[in-house]
């Protein structure tokens, strides 16, 4: 069947020549632009309340593995109250967290864990048929994307590239075998060791059906929203990953087996395990109780079993350190506690 495409398509690839083939402003010398347009000295502006404002409270902490509060917890009847805030707080602690990760170990990633992943970025909640409710949203519930993945490190699952069937949620193996450096000179060196390459493909037709000329800025959108997922999947699970906007469209298209022109590479993100090391967690993270940076450290493996402040801990016979640092848990109450984070393949915050 004949369908009529359309010009607008051209904008959803990544045309990167077009950078290299010419002088930006910043490449000139321009002065950067500002981050936001100024109000005029006449504007009337509103001071909001800090965005943890809500997940405040004055009695007590919450721990992130339940949705219980410790520490003087409310009774029952603040139940579906704590398990809303805990909820917030998770959210809110993912957010602040969320950044693009380069580097990887090379610990594989369990099959639990991909499918975790790509259920995220475009897990169908409810099948209506001729069209689906998704983890995304979508304008028109059109979804105008195929997602593929390179399975490169996961445990139980063959290397190779495969395709997401989001409807059954399955995976269909379109090649096997080893063909990370193809991928990586597509990728323009940006494959980074992952253990997975997540790939967005537009299907432009299945939204051009409904809104025509105007469909294209709806798939760009949708592609947003979907690495979005991704990332928030990522910090959940404890994974890195970076969006890429910046590879080869003709190489990754001849990649992936597209035409380039009915379907073609829009998206890809690489996906791994954090390597183990120290990080900084930004100030007031945890509910608005820390008003200093937190250090943690990532484990290889699992969760510390001991709490004691300033001891060594052991996890899965592993031995590393949990780094601990005094701080008030509740600013309201004068006795001090002591709190740290030691994470393996999720921050979690210690309170003793």
């Amino acid at each position: 069947m004949q369908y009529e495409r359309f010009e607008g398509r051209w904008f959803l690839k990544s045309n990167w020549h077009l950078v290299k083939s010419g002088q930006s402003d910043q490449m000139k010398g321009v002065p950067v632009p500002l981050q936001e347009e100024p109000p005029a000295p006449e504007d009337c502006v509103i001071s909001l309340p800090p965005p943890d404002a809500l997940l405040a409270h004055d009695g007590g902490a919450f721990d992130s593995s339940s949705s219980a509060r410790v520490n003087g917890g409310a009774s029952s009847g603040q139940g579906e109250l704590d398990t809303g805030n805990a909820l917030s707080a998770a959210l809110y602690r993912m957010l602040v967290s969320r950044k693009s990760r380069r580097k990887y170990s090379k610990e594989p990633l369990s099959l639990e864990e991909l499918s975790y992943l790509l259920w995220a970025i475009e897990g169908v909640k409810e099948n209506k048929g001729k069209f689906s409710f998704r983890t995304t949203p979508s304008g028109g519930a059109r979804h105008p994307l195929d997602v593929y993945v390179f399975a490169h490190k996961i445990k139980n699952l063959n290397v190779g590239l495969y395709r997401y069937l989001p409807v059954e949620h399955q995976l269909v193996l379109e090649r096997q075998g080893d063909d990370s450096e193809a991928l990586d000179e597509a990728l323009n060196g940006q494959f980074w060791d992952a253990a997975c390459i997540v790939m967005w493909a537009a299907v432009p037709y299945r939204s051009e059906w409904r809104y025509g000329k105007a469909a294209d800025k709806l798939v760009a959108l949708d592609a947003g929203h979907s690495c979005q997922n991704l990332y928030l999947a990522c910090e959940a699970l404890g994974l890195g990953t970076c969006a890429i906007g910046a590879y080869d469209q003709e190489k990754l298209d001849a990649y992936l087996g597209l035409d380039g022109e009915d379907m073609f590479a829009l998206y890809a993100a690489p996906v791994g395990r954090l390597q183990s090391g120290l990080e900084l967690i930004p100030p007031r993270l945890f509910m608005g109780y820390v008003n200093r940076p937190f250090a943690y450290h990532i484990s290889e493996e699992g969760f510390c079993n001991d709490h004691r402040y300033g001891k060594t801990c052991f996890s899965r016979k592993l031995q590393h350190h949990c780094w601990a640092i005094p701080f008030h848990q509740n600013r309201r109450r004068p006795r001090r506690n002591y709190g740290f984070l030691c994470a393996g393949h999720k921050i979690r915050p210690c309170f003793q």
